[in-house]
């Protein structure tokens, strides 16, 4: 039997009511406690986990840092062979379209300053083969290049060029065949590596102008042996190592 508000019953629903506000409390308690661990756990057990984090996310940054660097050097290593080949065809199509000129009788010259040569392509001494460019052909010009050895067909090939132009490379020698360039006028070698005087100069006695500044040299023929060079105008020699 319940008894009314007035006659005490407002004791027991306060009860009640203090009961349930317990239990409420004690199920937000354990429910806080299941769905955070970390507020459940000890500080040391928080404080390894967040050194694990640490460490990860380290680690990934590594990864990623390394990942970066090998894409940065495979794409330096693309851009330089990207590079070379578009040399390459530009030097083809200068060779292609300067023995044209030749052949049609437009042009006596192959000129391939400033193409990054480190030798004298095979593409050009095959095209000067040719019988009919070979005649006609009268000047080259091979400076400001990297060309450190002179292939030994250059003499045969250029037996008609009068003017050949071979400075700032980086020479250290001439082939023996240079002597087949009879018919070589002027020739220069300025801005070189020659440590001595080439001897086989001394055997093309059709030169009239030899530039040879700015070498290594510290040494010279002897006057007898540069009088073979009869026809010689002009010998330049400054910037060498004499003494």
């Amino acid at each position: 039997v319940f008894r009314e508000e007035g006659e005490g019953g407002g004791g027991w629903r306060k009860g009640q009511e203090n009961q349930k506000t317990k239990m409420g409390q004690q199920n937000s308690s354990l429910s806080g406690m299941e769905g955070d661990p970390e507020e459940g756990s000890s500080p040391r057990s928080s404080q390894a986990d967040r050194e694990r984090r640490s460490r990860r996310r380290r680690t990934q940054s590594r990864r990623s840092s390394d990942s970066r660097r090998g894409e940065d050097g495979k794409g330096k290593e693309n851009r330089l062979v990207r590079k070379r080949i578009i040399n390459e065809q530009r030097i083809a199509r200068s060779i292609d379209r300067s023995v044209k000129a030749i052949v049609k009788a437009q042009s006596r010259e192959v000129n391939l300053v400033l193409c990054s040569l480190s030798s004298v392509p095979d593409a050009l001494l095959e095209a000067c083969a040719q019988p009919l460019v070979q005649e006609r052909l009268q000047r080259v010009w091979l400076d400001f290049n990297s060309i450190s050895k002179l292939p030994p067909s250059m003499g045969p090939v250029y037996s008609h060029v009068t003017v050949l132009g071979l400075s700032a490379n980086a020479l250290t020698t001439l082939p023996p065949s240079f002597a087949e360039l009879r018919a070589l006028r002027v020739l220069s070698l300025s801005y070189n590596q020659l440590a001595s005087f080439p001897q086989v100069l001394l055997q093309m006695t059709a030169l009239e102008e030899l530039h040879m500044g700015w070498n290594l040299m510290d040494d010279l023929p002897s006057e007898e042996d540069l009088q073979n060079l009869s026809r010689l105008v002009i010998l330049d020699l400054k910037g060498n190592n004499f003494g």
